[in-house]
């Protein structure tokens, strides 16, 4: 595997990683705004 592909192959798992983290992130909004009307 070449320098290139390896830096492609970083950034696709950067911008999953950075995916995920923004998934989760509005999960733990959502789940708060549940939360506080429930409350």
């Amino acid at each position: 595997m070449g320098i290139v592909e390896g830096c492609q192959e970083y950034r696709k798992a950067r911008e999953a990683a950075s995916f995920l983290i923004m998934l989760k992130n509005h999960e733990t909004i959502i789940s708060a705004k549940n939360k506080s009307h429930l409350a």
